[in-house]
């Protein structure tokens, strides 16, 4: 999912641009997951899985720690990666697009010199 703003921001600053975006895509994943997991919640506890006082009460163990570390470094790659992008093309190297070019691709075509 990649979030952009509709326009161009007044006074048109790429550094606040480049944070905009990231935060853009930022609140665009955080309600997805928010209405995932609510949903999750709502069906597990109108089946009578479990109450949802259990969720809070969850002690991963290490396999699932792992996932969600790896879970977690995709995702902040993902957003910063408008400032890893510009900083590579500020030394000159050309900028490598992750293993998920969709996220990058709009703005790398907005960017692109």
């Amino acid at each position: 999912m990649t979030a952009e703003p509709r326009h161009a921001i007044p006074g048109d600053n790429p550094e606040i641009n480049r944070l905009s975006e990231m935060v853009l895509a930022l609140l665009g994943e955080l309600a997805i997951v928010t209405e995932r997991l609510d949903t999750v919640e709502r069906l597990l506890e109108s089946s009578k899985v479990f109450p949802r006082k259990n969720i809070e009460n969850f002690m991963p163990d290490s396999e699932a720690l792992a996932q969600r570390d790896s879970r977690r470094q995709r995702l902040i790659a993902s957003v910063l990666t408008p400032l890893r992008i510009d900083a590579e093309r500020a030394s000159g190297t050309p900028p490598v697009l992750p293993s998920d070019a969709s996220s990058t691709s709009n703005y790398e075509k907005r960017r692109s010199p």
